[in-house]
């Protein structure tokens, strides 16, 4: 009897779901940015898309970027909130991020940012306060794991949130990949609002 235990990094999707991408396949192949009527239907259908997932995290529509999975969303997320820091040049995350978050991290550190990496207990928590001591007017970015893939230890981050919304300019990113269906987010509690940056939302796992 096969047992499979990994469904925080990859799990088979529910037959819904697997239903409506084999009817887009099917029905629809239109580009979005087409003008003819193909291309608008599955343009509605890309929007319906992006209201649903807005609502499932409780953010703005406008705010919902869809990638090919979480290294890219990753990726993204980092690198375009070092560009976006203007003089701010201190980045604070975890020693326990996924690879995807590491690797930008370390190159960032190559091109001169400053990147701490708050350890965590030997449950694999980051404790707030930590994260908090090293909070600074030069702080760009804090990005941390809401989940570990590893060992599925969920943070507090929105303690964390609710500090760096104090430094005006400083960004929150928070990696949610796995299954937000599985775990409710507010992205109002992890985000605060008033500097809510656009958050990409993967489609796959970051493995």
């Amino acid at each position: 009897m096969h047992s499979y235990l990994d469904h925080n990094a990859g799990t088979p999707i529910r037959p819904a779901v697997r239903e409506a991408i084999a009817r887009f396949l099917r029905e629809e192949h239109g580009n979005p940015s087409s003008v003819h009527q193909s291309g608008q239907r599955a343009r509605r259908m890309l929007e319906e898309a992006r209201e649903r997932v807005a609502r499932l995290v409780g953010a703005p529509v406008r705010t919902i970027v869809f990638t090919s999975g979480g290294t890219e969303s990753n990726n993204l997320a980092t690198f375009g909130a070092a560009s976006a820091a203007g003089g701010r040049r201190k980045i604070v995350s975890s020693s326990i991020e996924h690879s995807s978050v590491l690797a930008p991290l370390a190159e960032l550190e190559r091109r001169g940012f400053e990147v701490v990496r708050v350890p965590p207990d030997h449950d694999g928590r980051i404790d707030p306060a930590d994260v908090l001591e090293e909070l600074d007017e030069n702080t760009a970015l804090v990005t941390l794991g809401l989940a570990n893939a590893e060992v599925g230890t969920t943070q507090d981050l929105a303690p964390i949130a609710a500090a760096v919304a104090h430094f005006a300019g400083s960004r929150r990113c928070s990696a949610a990949t796995p299954n937000p269906a599985s775990t409710p987010i507010a992205t109002s509690v992890i985000s605060p609002k008033r500097t809510a940056p656009r958050i990409p939302l993967s489609s796959g796992n970051t493995r």
